[in-house]
């Protein structure tokens, strides 16, 4: 969690707070603008300025769960970095299509164990596949040779295809 940008000078700040501990903060220190509204529970959202360091910078913070709905579109412009880190698990779910494009490389690392699923088949439309370390097993698929219509003969191990002659 970030540290707060709170530098507040008196007379410059002024708070409003309720009985259970809710809180309003409007902070006019001059170089260390700040709002930060408080509930009770330690949920909170700052934005600061800082003559230094938070020009403008927005901290939330929940300690329950948050819950973000969008009726229509929604449209975010990133431009630099993101960040994100997720104690347990993820789960990202599409209804229809899905497009990831990446001007550089993807890596994907996985401590275990790494599957894909698609009824459909996988396809790898450029490029090659390479397998550093380790081999590529197969559970199902057709085995024998087989000929192409060029009088290649194709042989195949459980859908891998082993040597082509011809």
């Amino acid at each position: 969690e970030p540290e707060s940008a709170y530098a507040t000078e008196y007379p410059y700040n002024t708070t409003y707070t309720t009985k259970s501990g809710h809180a309003i903060e409007l902070d006019d220190t001059p170089k260390h603008e700040r709002i930060h509204v408080w509930h009770q529970s330690g949920s909170y959202e700052e934005i600061a300025n800082d003559a230094d360091n938070f020009t403008g910078r927005r901290v939330k913070k929940t300690v329950g769960d948050d819950f973000e709905i969008v009726e229509e579109n929604k449209n975010i412009l990133i431009k630099k970095n993101v960040n994100s880190e997720v104690g347990q698990n993820v789960t990202v779910s599409i209804a229809n299509n899905g497009t990831i494009t990446i001007g550089g490389t993807l890596r994907i690392v996985a401590d275990e164990s790494f599957s894909l699923e698609a009824p459909g088949g996988i396809t790898l439309t450029n490029g090659s596949l390479t397998v550093a370390n380790g081999g590529i097993t197969a559970s199902e698929g057709a085995t024998g040779d087989f000929e192409d219509p060029n009088g290649k003969v194709i042989s195949v191990v459980r859908g891998i295809i082993t040597e082509i002659k011809g």
